[in-house]
């Protein structure tokens, strides 16, 4: 086996080594804009060790490892897929990552050999780094926080609750401007109002969440989302832009008390010399999630629409009543022939993307009210009371 690294900072060079050292692979390509580098991990290599001038384009191997900077592994990924070879990314970017994730529907996902190749490699790697991490002394990330009850459940739920936000946060705009014939701007004023009640609910949510339960605050929070996507789910075709404006307005005050109540919930009972730790963990696997989920619900609406496509047209036979009756009548609207029927794919095309988003949002839905559950497995923070400043008096 081939196998090609790109970048040759501490990752690329730990990812060359580790390579070179399995018996299976037969050359390391090693790529690098600093020529010196690639001259000083050659040598460190050994025989196996191949070094490639990436003025001379992307490097022919079976398996190309990327570790170049943050935001220029999704292009290179993209081309390289375009070309059949698999990819190996070590990116942690969430725009980046999200590019990357959304690869897989070029390549069919695992219809793809080298999609269930990497899978595989994925989840081996990630097994293997979690026996690491817990069995090390000093790990650089602490996975004994999860034996933590509210931590566990606290990270679980802000991970999936996130990645159902930020998908249907990115599905909205796509359906308004692929579908409803919005422009950028018109779909970013559909969104604006998001913003209004989650300015002004914060700093309550801030301030109470000491005094009052975090899960009841969370609770609510998740009720409004369910509640969004479930007016959400009603939107068709001819639905205006106030109506796409309320339900925006009102998911405002579901991030309220989304954030800040669960983060109090996942951080209750952690020491304080692990403190750093457990937030930065509980951030990597929300952003982490939130690519993930920008990912997958673009995907699944692609695939419902295909679906729901399907069923449109199956009364829509040539010859049938149904598409004689549509044809006449947008003929008589003054339409020929051809463009009659390139304005009812049009149409069908439009039905079916919109009750692809529809399904997702009310899935989306009942989601939300299911993690209400998982938050009541957590253990209520002790209650601080308001901490009262006497007055000074002026002599």
């Amino acid at each position: 086996m081939r196998i090609a690294v790109i970048g040759l900072g501490a990752v690329g060079t730990r990812a060359a080594r580790q390579v070179a050292s399995t018996a299976e692979v037969e050359s390391v390509v090693v790529a690098d804009p600093k020529a010196d580098r690639v001259g000083e991990v050659v040598a460190s290599l050994g025989t196996k060790a191949v070094s490639h001038s990436l003025s001379a384009g992307l490097p022919e191997a079976d398996v190309v490892i990327l570790a170049t900077p943050p935001g220029l592994q999704a292009p290179l990924a993209d081309t390289l897929v375009a070309r059949g070879t698999s990819v190996v990314c070590t990116t942690d970017g969430v725009h980046e990552t999200r590019q990357l994730l959304d690869l897989g529907p070029e390549a069919d996902w695992f219809e793809s050999t080298e999609i269930v190749v990497l899978g595989v490699v994925a989840v081996v790697g990630l097994a293997v780094f979690i026996a690491w991490e817990l069995t090390d002394a000093h790990p650089v990330v602490d996975l004994r926080l999860f034996s933590q009850r509210n931590f566990c459940v606290g990270v679980l739920v802000t991970g999936i609750g996130y990645g159902l936000f930020l998908g249907n946060v990115v599905l909205l705009p796509l359906w308004l401007q692929q579908w409803m014939g919005y422009t950028a701007t018109q779909a970013g004023m559909a969104l604006a109002p998001v913003g209004v009640l989650a300015i002004l609910l914060s700093p309550l949510a801030g301030r109470k969440v000491a005094q009052w339960d975090p899960r009841w605050m969370t609770t609510a929070g998740f009720v409004v989302f369910a509640v969004v996507m479930w007016m959400r789910s009603g939107f068709t075709p001819q639905t205006d832009i106030a109506t796409i404006m309320v339900p925006t307005l009102l998911q405002g005050a579901g991030l309220a008390f989304y954030f800040i109540p669960l983060t109090t919930l996942s951080l209750a009972g952690i020491p304080q010399a692990r403190l750093p730790a457990a937030a930065g963990l509980s951030t990597f696997v929300r952003i982490a999630s939130g690519a993930v989920g920008a990912s997958v619900s673009t995907t699944v609406w692609e695939s419902r629409a295909v679906m729901h496509h399907a069923h449109l047209v199956e009364t829509l036979q040539p010859g049938s009543a149904a598409l004689s009756s549509a044809l006449a009548t947008l003929q008589a609207g003054g339409l020929s022939e051809p463009a009659a029927l390139a304005q009812l794919t049009r149409l069908i095309d439009q039905q079916a993307h919109t009750r692809a988003a529809d399904d997702i949002f009310l899935v989306s839905a009942w989601l939300f009210l299911g993690l209400i559950a998982l938050i009541w497995l957590t253990r209520r923070p002790p209650p601080v009371a308001p901490v009262t400043v006497p007055a000074v008096k002026r002599p």
